[in-house]
């Protein structure tokens, strides 16, 4: 008991998010059944009555951090403009047959932020990314699982910069549109049972990560200070690279007919490769990170 809480403090202290990990990828309580992992699979001959179905939505605590907001100024202090904490969504399903499943999640995450050094500055940014992916359950031993996936990601970014107010400032947009492959993994770990209300809730710890390469276009709005005449419509390879870390507590049986499943962990992206809004020829890169709470339903 007293271990079990030590897990979930050090989660939350941990500032824990879900992001990725789809314990929801896990259709069992138990994917190391031995059963569940003799299952063969013909897709040729699928009977959809055996499609098992999860859905999940993620509540969002994440902040944002770019390399190319500064602010030309006097002194040194308020020379960038910094994002706080904000909240965004994910939706997400999968679609589990044996040891198969197909996934779909859509993340929609906006941040805003503002400072002041002679002159407003002002940052927007609108970050839209659906994710496409077949995975397959392997046990490795009793209690730990593996999910090898590959993917398809396609993104939608609106990233505007607006410092014209201020001395030798300028504005300018990027509107970008990206898609690629990407390859990865989920784990899952089975630490103990947690027991509340009569109820056995298996705890587990869960990771992902994936790695990949987005064929992007950038679309430049108008500039003040530097001309991308030569870059409209200009294209970039930007790898994309994704981490999770987290629990996750199972509740099976619910109704005799489903189950349901709540996780908290903590996620981190970095993407490279990306144009800087107020130059001509300068590379920039920026990440997302924090918490996620996910709430899930199977049957």
């Amino acid at each position: 008991m007293n271990f079990s809480k030590w897990i979930l403090g050090a989660a939350l202290l941990f500032s824990a998010q879900i992001a990725s990990v789809q314990g929801a990828s896990y259709s069992s309580c138990d994917p190391c059944d031995p059963c569940y992992e003799s299952k063969s699979c013909d897709l040729c001959d699928i009977d959809f009555c055996d499609v098992e179905y999860d859905f999940y939505v993620d509540a969002l605590y994440w902040k944002l951090c770019k390399s190319d907001l500064d602010i030309d100024g006097d002194d040194d202090e308020g020379d960038y403009v910094g994002h706080d904490w904000c909240w965004g969504w994910r939706l997400g399903a999968i679609a589990h047959y044996e040891n198969w499943n197909l996934g779909l999640r859509y993340t929609s995450f906006c941040s805003d932020a503002k400072n002041s050094n002679g002159g407003d500055a002002k940052h927007e940014f609108d970050y839209k990314v659906l994710d496409i992916e077949i995975g397959r359950d392997c046990c490795i031993c009793d209690g730990i699982s593996l999910r090898p996936i590959v993917g398809a990601k396609l993104a939608w970014i609106d990233d505007d910069f607006d410092k014209s107010d201020n001395n030798d400032g300028g504005e300018g947009s990027i509107d970008y549109c990206g898609y690629g492959l990407f390859l990865g993994f989920e784990g899952r770990w089975e630490i103990c049972s947690y027991c509340a209300c009569d109820r056995d809730i298996p705890l587990a710890f869960v990771t992902r990560a994936t790695t990949g390469v987005l064929h992007g276009t950038f679309e430049y709005g108008s500039l003040e200070n530097a001309d991308h005449d030569t870059y409209k419509d200009e294209c970039l390879y930007n790898p994309v690279h994704e981490l999770f870390l987290g629990l996750d507590m199972s509740f099976c049986d619910i109704c005799g007919c489903g189950s349901g499943f709540f996780q908290i962990g903590y996620e981190v992206q970095h993407w490279g490769s990306w144009r800087e809004i107020l130059s001509d020829d300068d590379l920039a890169s920026w990440g997302l990170g924090g918490m996620v709470l996910r709430f899930g339903v199977g049957f």
